[in-house]
């Protein structure tokens, strides 16, 4: 539209140029003339052309025009039951009809503008799908492969301290992958709305559950094989007993694992017990308002206990206190405690 109302002006510019020349100067005003005449009919010829986008669909130059989406299949039947094309802000659902392949969506009299293309499933999920980019003069567009007739999930499965570039299996509900050799992974054939027990199998296993809420779902934080964190209490007084004749040391807390601590109190212990592949590091980070400390801790073994102390000194307030990964990335433990009234 805002091209017809520039190519208007300049063809208007033109013949009151070529005007104003043949009355002032009796010279000139033929290129003026010839101009503001091509763009007239540059301007008359109707310019009819589909875009599609990603998934926005663009119609041009005729006021309205009949477009057909044709959705194709992978490697199941599709029919006209099973999903619907809307286009957006359009009012107008489309008429489906089955084809060899998957289900044709005509829309008749689509007026001039710009639309989403949203696909929706038998269960009322809506999704966008990536299509070819393509222009051209027929309203007839490409098929929307990989339509998503199952579910897939991608996430991130680690060993902690693990050799960088391992693969590990996983399985989530009957499928079964390996991690990449940056950890993810990616597992389809599922159903959108079922809930599914995902299994990391390393040295140990390590199991997790997910929830379906979509065709495409990613996983917030890794998942380790197996779960590193055993222990991880505030102590307020901390007890080593030496083993004895080849007995390992016992570490315990003599007190509670409190939120709260008196506003007098002198120092705390973030004890931590973790499994993990050595050698590697962990880290405890203390954080109290803008304040923050980090603790490197190297883990010597493969079950290791692990200790960090901070001087209170009369600040009071909220306390957090994480146990992360090497790299700092990944926040394995989080505990949370006041000092002093709230």
């Amino acid at each position: 539209m805002y091209v017809d109302i520039l190519i208007v002006i300049l063809a208007v510019g033109f013949a009151a140029v070529a005007i104003f020349k043949g009355i002032k100067h009796k010279e000139g005003f033929i290129q003026y003339l010839l101009a503001a005449i091509l763009l007239a009919v540059f301007l008359a010829v109707p310019v009819e052309s589909v875009e599609l986008l990603g998934m926005k669909l663009q119609i041009r130059g005729e006021r309205v025009q009949d477009v057909t989406i044709s959705i194709k299949s992978l490697g199941q039947e599709l029919g006209p039951d099973d999903v619907s094309v809307l286009l957006l802000p359009a009012q107008n659902e489309g008429k489906a009809e089955p084809t060899e392949h998957g289900v044709r969506y005509s829309f008749e009299d689509i007026p001039e503008g710009v639309y989403d293309v949203i696909v929706a499933d038998a269960r009322g999920h809506r999704f966008l799908r990536e299509g070819r980019s393509i222009v051209r003069t027929q309203s007839e567009l490409q098929p929307i492969e990989r339509f998503p007739l199952d579910a897939s999930v991608r996430g991130v499965a680690k060993r902690l301290g693990g050799n960088v570039g391992s693969a590990l299996p996983v399985i989530v509900g009957e499928q079964f992958t390996w991690t990449d050799s940056d950890g993810t992974f990616s597992v389809s054939g599922l159903n959108p709305d079922s809930r599914y027990k995902l299994t990391v199998l390393g040295d140990e296993i390590s199991t997790a559950e997910v929830e379906m809420s979509g065709y495409e779902q990613n996983l917030d934080a890794p998942i380790y094989a197996p779960e590193p964190v055993e222990v991880a209490r505030i102590c307020e007084e901390m007890e080593i007993i030496t083993g004895i004749g080849g007995d390992p040391d016992t570490w315990r807390c003599t007190d509670r694992d409190n939120d709260r601590y008196p506003a007098d109190i002198e120092e705390l212990w973030f004890y931590t017990r973790i499994r993990a592949t050595p050698p590697t590091e962990v880290v405890h980070r203390w954080r109290y308002g803008d304040d923050t400390e980090d603790v490197p801790l190297r883990v010597a073994s493969r079950n290791f206990r692990t200790r960090s102390s901070k001087e209170i000194a009369g600040r009071t307030g909220q306390w957090t206190v994480e146990l992360l990964s090497r790299d700092k990335k990944d926040i394995l433990a989080t505990k949370q405690f006041q000092i002093g009234a709230p």
